[in-house]
């Protein structure tokens, strides 16, 4: 037990000089691709960093919506090929088809998860029974229905539409009971947590506050481009939206006065909190999810997938991440590095900024060996201990890391 503690011993003493020589080197960090900077700036800063492996389930088109049910034993997709799906999240096989006319925009359980609420291209929203899969009450717009969500006790249904509404309807009789006006698209719609206020999201370039009763706009918040997506935190103090110009933005709830912005290299899809509204959790066109310092903007994890990414919200828990991207819907495990393992990420991934190894290092055996030989005193000199640190990692993260190298090698 003395031996290996003073190998680890050394493992870390090498890796911590290796870090501070590479520090004396003339590099940029900004030269680092953008998917790669958190991996490296977070340890700097002193902050736990999170990594992420991932598990997929295959759809037919462009997945629009995701969701976990409440025990994680199923995940809930939306899709461009005309249907709401229902996945066995440990074989990863489709268990339920719920099949609309058009593309299904968004979908989501009830609070007991026997209904599942979806909504579609094909002008309508739709109430499904989770073990029959047939509907049983469908709501119509005059435009797409780009989202549809229950209140807390399930008596109403809030709808937004391209026909430039969001509508409250019944969700016993499906009688329309308040219409909402836009002056253009109106992409997302929620409640605040006591319903006495609505939030949308529209293309005329606001998200809105609304009273749920009589339907008077109280507060207009204005961007610059179409907003996707609007929540509030639990406390109803601040309002974050993600918007067509490339930013989610937090503002003040009662004066709309713009308090943080959050930049991607694209279009945002989605933006909302986590439980204690430390973190904020935004999907974009740039291919990433990202989870946010919600107090500072702060980019604390990036979540990269192979396309734009259409959606992103925590589990119940929040130890996972739940995405949708292109033809895929990914549920993230989160994990925490250990200091070993988070100095050899910034070894790693810094080094690519100085590129002095052979371009005949294609494995990460000779990618560890060449920066050790580059960098490392020789009295530190210990690559069984660097690989064994490199093997302490899962074999998601190790595979999910090297492939992030192996793209810039």
């Amino acid at each position: 037990m003395k031996s290996i503690l003073i190998a680890l011993s050394i493992s870390t003493s090498a890796i911590q000089c290796m870090v501070h020589e590479q520090q004396l080197i003339d590099y940029n960090l900004k030269q680092l691709p953008p998917e790669l900077i958190n991996l490296v700036t977070i340890q700097y800063m002193g902050s736990r960093s999170l990594w992420s492996t991932d598990h997929r389930f295959l759809g037919n088109d462009n997945c629009n919506s995701v969701v976990l049910n409440k025990n994680e034993t199923h995940i809930l997709t939306a899709s461009n090929d005309k249907t709401a799906r229902v996945w066995d999240v440990k074989t990863g096989k489709p268990i339920l088809n719920l099949l609309h006319n058009n593309w299904v925009n968004s979908a989501c359980y009830n609070r007991d998860e026997t209904h599942i609420l979806t909504a579609s291209n094909d002008r309508t929203a739709r109430v499904w029974d989770v073990k029959t899969g047939k509907p049983i009450l469908n709501l119509s717009h005059n435009g797409w229905v780009n989202s549809a969500c229950y209140n807390r006790d399930e008596t109403h249904i809030l709808t937004a539409s391209d026909d430039h509404q969001a509508r409250v309807w019944d969700a016993k009789t499906g009688n329309s009971i308040l219409n909402l006006l836009h002056n253009g698209w109106v992409r997302s719609a929620c409640y605040n947590y006591d319903e006495t206020h609505i939030l949308t999201a529209s293309d005329d370039k606001t998200a809105r506050v609304w009273n749920a009763k009589t339907g008077n706009s109280i507060l207009n918040l204005l961007h610059n481009g179409w907003v996707r997506s609007a929540c509030y935190n639990h406390d109803e103090t601040h309002i974050v939206t993600a918007c067509d110009d490339r930013h989610a933005r937090v503002w003040d709830a009662k004066t709309g006065h713009p308090i943080l912005n959050l930049s991607h290299n694209n279009w945002l899809r989605s933006v909302c909190y986590n439980r204690d509204e430390t973190h904020i959790l935004t999907a974009s066109d740039d291919k990433t999810a990202r989870v946010w310092n919600a107090t500072t903007g702060q980019l604390m994890l990036m979540l990269v997938h192979d396309d734009l990414v259409r959606s992103a919200r925590f589990n119940r828990d929040e130890t996972k991440i739940v995405t949708c991207s292109s033809t895929c819907a990914y549920i993230w495990e989160q994990y925490f590095p250990s200091l070993m393992q988070a100095q050899l990420c910034s070894l790693l991934f810094t080094w690519l900024c100085v590129k002095k190894y052979p371009k005949s290092t294609n494995t990460i055996d000779k990618y560890l060996s060449e920066i050790l030989k580059a960098t490392a005193p020789k009295q530190y000199y210990d690559e069984s201990m660097l690989y064994a640190v490199w093997q302490s990692f899962p074999a998601g993260i190790q595979k999910q890391l090297w492939k992030r190298i192996k793209q810039y090698l």
